[in-house]
């Protein structure tokens, strides 16, 4: 494995987390946005009720307002929970396929070659280019035959314009950088042939053919026909993409007449913001938090483990498994689907104009009554709270 393939393997291990936590407290903060929408909508309602009449009108185009804020966030975080969390998921087993690789590499012994899968970077065949580090600790530096390299800065695995061989060949040894297992007849030998039809690590993402390891770029892979990137890559190239239709996700439009008044009035947007709570920050670990520790947050020691924390994680943010092959999203507690939210506000409209058509009723009579009983009325009323 050359230090281009360890390098960039590193730093692919590393983003995938940080994106999986991204998606994840983006669904958070929809859904936080969602449920302070739901109180401050149930707080007009209620305000709706006890407003005088006049004000009637004005109230209803703003609870129905609020209410399609809320349709509008439950679009969001519908798509996002049906597409950018499973292919976040995705991600974080990816991470961990990746350590696998590396484990691997790291384990091999060069002089052994013949019969194992080893690691080889420069010289005679030696084992002094073994890789040290395991992720996360790769993400700080990586011992390449004694010299101390930093991998900075991270590489950007979407954008890169890299899709050539990561390894460059050494002709003077026909062993070197050898990823060979001579039993199964798979590998790669740098300057000789090879027989087989190749072999990969990490969920493809490190591809060793008759020819040379490779590690594809992923910038070009922009729907499903780009076969020659692993699908795991591609899902998680089309992450951002995927939060970024949610957060561009159309308002449903309402009939109101004045409602495009309501729409455009900056502020009233403000005051409907207001009631949100600060956007969610992602917090980091501790700065005193040691390698090991980090080690044991991200991958834990083992790769059933790992699988094992990942789905736990997941599982705290409304996402279950199905089963081995399927990731679904949980009904979320405090969230009713578009058309329940509508049917909801249907039957309060309704049951809003029954009572406002029995005010009216009991102000006509009132108006019909003499003086002393209006005032009558007027304090029994007050008596009620109505």
């Amino acid at each position: 494995m050359s230090k281009a393939a360890a390098t960039q393997l590193c730093k692919l291990s590393q983003n995938l987390p940080k994106t999986t936590k991204g998606a994840i407290g983006a669904g958070k903060q929809w859904e936080q946005k969602i449920n302070n929408l739901q109180l401050l909508h149930a707080r007009l309602q209620t305000a709706a009720c006890a407003a005088p009449m006049e004000d009637q009108p004005a109230i209803d185009v703003l609870v129905t307002f609020v209410g399609n804020k809320i349709n509008s966030y439950v679009n969001k975080l519908s798509a996002m929970t049906q597409k950018a969390i499973p292919e976040a998921a995705a991600s974080m087993y990816a991470a961990g396929h990746i350590k696998q690789t590396i484990d691997v590499f790291a384990a091999a012994k060069a002089s052994d070659a013949t019969t194992r899968f080893c690691l080889h970077l420069t010289g005679a065949d030696s084992g002094d280019g073994q890789l040290k580090t395991i992720i996360p600790e790769c993400a700080e530096e990586v011992n390449f035959d004694g010299t101390q390299t930093k991998l900075e800065p991270e590489f950007d695995y979407a954008n890169s314009d890299e899709s050539d061989a990561v390894h460059t060949t050494q002709n003077t040894n026909a062993k070197s950088c050898q990823l060979t297992d001579t039993d199964s007849g798979k590998g790669y030998t740098a300057g000789a042939a090879t027989d087989g039809s190749g072999i990969s690590w990490a969920g493809e993402l490190f591809k060793v053919s008759t020819t040379e390891p490779t590690m594809p770029s992923i910038k070009r892979a922009t729907d499903e026909t780009a076969m020659t990137v692993p699908k795991i890559m591609r899902d998680a190239a089309k992450h951002n993409a995927e939060l970024t239709k949610c957060e561009q996700a159309p308002a449903i439009p309402l009939s109101e007449n004045n409602f495009d008044a309501w729409k455009d009035d900056s502020a009233l947007h403000d005051a409907v913001e207001a009631a949100h709570l600060p956007q969610a920050q992602i917090t980091k670990l501790p700065a005193g938090t040691s390698k090991e520790e980090l080690r044991k947050k991200l991958v834990e020691d083992t790769q059933a483990e790992f699988n094992s924390n990942i789905w736990n994680k997941l599982k705290e943010y409304s996402v279950q498994k199905a089963d081995a092959n399927e990731i679904k999203t949980k009904t979320l507690k405090e969230l009713s689907t578009k058309t329940e939210l509508e049917e909801a506000l249907a039957r309060f409209q309704q049951k809003r104009r029954q009572e406002t058509t029995k005010l009216i009723e009991e102000a006509q009579i009132r108006k019909q009554m003499p003086k002393e009983k209006q005032k009558e009325t007027d304090a029994t009323c007050e008596k009620k709270g109505t």
